[in-house]
């Protein structure tokens, strides 16, 4: 056998081996392990609790040692044996409907965008996980003709169509990041849980996931980013690939409004970008949904800094386009939103307060995750109105780091304010030190927010 221990400290895992007769027992003890107050902010908890993967290197027959999964090559021979009796020629219905969706387009790589796009939007996911099926793709011309398949099922129909224009394409293995495991420490079939397709540009593999509905082709889906694939190369020819994380600007989010102030209420109008993840996560909302339902879409998933904050329009210029950000244009309307002392008034401009829920208890003993990577940026442009004179801006704030950090600049010209934010996070998993860092971050980002504009009535003549 072979094993590996994992989480947080596996030092309480006490290891022995003893033999009795014609037997070899094997024995893991842990005494006093911890508690772990686990929360939605955490990763899977096979991050951090001490655990084990046992699995059998190889056993001894009459005709000498049998390998199961010892090595890196085992768990491949373990994984292609599963598409090996996947059909050599490509059926003709895959054949004839690749050829209709790459008619009249130059470029291997625009040919592949016009499959990967067919795949996502006629073929259904559905789940499959009934015995060997749980590791088996279904024929790409039955997935073909029951519109529906797995993501194995949506692999092999992704890898037929590539293949079938002459193209280089891959099966291949992954693991969400739900499973804190990399192939190249550990081989073993616990490592993955999914499995994509790979079209080689070159030398270069581009990642195909058939499971997504709204992603760009380049965008590789934030829950397996960061993880150790296995890409099929033949039968004795494999890659272990690691899969990048996307930069924060990839996953980019712009929130630009302007405000007006009519008695004690702001009313706005806003325009949002999103790219990235955040793209299609937001298309994923709209989509196929009808207008009537869209400022009630858009109230939940953007909150303001008030709760009596209220999106009173919605409008998605245009269709998204595959390499177009995702546009949404909305007014809204903040009631009772200024403060009134006397002879001035105070409204505060951090209208999207990113983070703000973000708590994290000083003796948190657990990660802490992040979905994905993300530059969140605000813009809120204020125009004074008549009879009030600005008495002085709020100071400027910012908090820098490798992992993390944000800026906030105010500005003023002539009667107009502006207040832009920026939020980083660059990180998937932190924990230990870094997370007094965050806390730090959090505590200087929330007391920003509540700094507000002091406005004064100016006298008249």
């Amino acid at each position: 056998i072979i094993y590996s221990m994992f989480g947080s400290d596996t030092s309480i895992i006490q290891y022995s081996k003893s033999v009795r007769g014609n037997r070899i027992i094997h024995t893991w003890k842990a005494d006093n392990p911890k508690y772990y107050d686990i929360d939605e902010k955490a990763p899977g908890s096979r991050y951090f609790i001490p655990h084990l993967i046992v699995q059998i290197a190889g056993y001894r027959t009459s005709t000498g040692q049998k390998a199961v999964i010892g090595s890196l090559r085992d768990l491949y021979a373990f994984d292609y044996s599963h598409i090996s009796g996947m059909p050599g020629e490509i059926h003709a219905d895959v054949g004839k409907l690749a050829d209709s969706l790459t008619a009249g387009i130059k470029g291997d790589r625009e040919k592949v965008r016009s499959i990967f796009r067919w795949v996502q939007k006629h073929i259904k996911y559905v789940a499959i996980e009934d015995g060997e099926n749980g590791y088996v793709p279904s024929e790409a011309a039955q997935v073909l003709k029951r519109r529906y398949g797995d993501c194995k099922g949506k692999t092999s129909l992704l890898v037929s169509l590539i293949r079938s224009q002459g193209m280089n394409a891959s099966y291949v293995w992954v693991g969400s990041r739900e499973r804190p495991y990399r192939f190249s420490e550990f081989p073993s079939i616990v490592n993955s849980d999914h499995m994509i397709a790979a079209w080689w540009d070159g030398e270069h593999p581009v990642l195909l996931d058939g499971t997504t509905f709204s992603h760009r082709m380049e965008d590789v889906p934030a829950f397996i980013q960061g993880k150790e694939c296995i890409i099929e190369k033949g039968r004795d020819d494999f890659m272990i690939y690691r899969i990048p994380v996307a930069p924060p600007v990839a996953n980019l989010v712009v929130d630009s409004v302007f405000v007006q102030i009519q008695g004690n209420t702001l009313t706005g109008t806003g325009k949002l970008f999103f790219r990235g993840e955040n793209r299609a996560q937001m298309i994923s909302l709209f989509e196929g949904k009808d207008t009537s339902l869209y400022t009630r879409i858009l109230q939940a998933n953007l909150p303001k800094a008030s709760n009596k904050h209220l999106v009173t329009a919605v409008s998605i210029p245009g269709v998204p386009s595959d390499d177009a950000p995702f546009l949404i244009d909305y007014s809204f309307i903040m009631p009772d939103y200024l403060t009134r002392v006397q002879q001035n008034a105070y409204v505060s401009l951090s209208l999207d307060r990113f983070l703000d829920d973000m708590i994290i208890s000083k003796d948190r003993k657990i990660p802490l995750e992040s979905p994905m990577t993300v530059q969140y940026t605000t813009v809120c442009q204020l125009q004074i109105p008549d009879g009030y004179g600005l008495k002085k801006l709020p100071e400027n704030a910012s908090y820098s780091n490798s992992l993390f950090g944000f800026s906030e600049i105010y500005s003023q010209t002539g009667n107009y304010v502006k207040l832009q934010s920026t939020i980083t996070i660059n990180f998937q998993v932190i924990e230990g030190p870094v997370l007094n860092e965050f806390q730090d971050m959090l505590s200087l980002l929330n007391r920003s927010y509540l700094k507000s504009l002091p406005l004064a009535k100016t006298p008249t003549l």
